[in-house]
């Protein structure tokens, strides 16, 4: 579960706030990099570890995304067993139907992230 600041939820979903509302562009460049699970079908505890080595893998290879991509694929085997796919790339969303519980889609900055294992 991802838990926003009052602030941040405000200004994201337009609520009236007063000048509270208000939120500069270094700030939310801030909050904007922490990544943004949009739909997370996977345990708990390998959900979060997934978000973390995304968002590593991420870090490491800010402009190379195919080797991203395979880091990303490399320690998910490592970690959940074979078999997982990852898709990657600046300002994406998918919309796809699947069977299972072993997906996730999250998005650090403007890069969107499809993991899923296939079985």
């Amino acid at each position: 579960t991802i838990k926003f600041s009052d602030k941040f939820y405000r200004f994201m979903t337009m609520e009236e706030g007063g000048d509270d509302n208000q939120i500069d562009a270094s700030e939310l460049r801030k909050l904007m990099t922490y990544p943004l699970v949009a739909r997370g079908e996977l345990p708990e505890e390998l959900c979060a570890e997934a978000v973390d080595m995304i968002a590593t893998s991420l870090e490491k290879f800010p402009s190379n995304h195919e080797q991203a991509a395979q880091s990303i694929k490399v320690q998910m085997d490592k970690k959940a067993g074979s078999s997982w796919n990852v898709v990657l790339g600046e300002g994406f969303d998918a919309a796809y139907t699947y069977f299972g519980t072993q997906c996730l889609l999250l998005y650090v900055g403007t890069v969107g992230v499809l993991a899923w294992k296939c079985s």
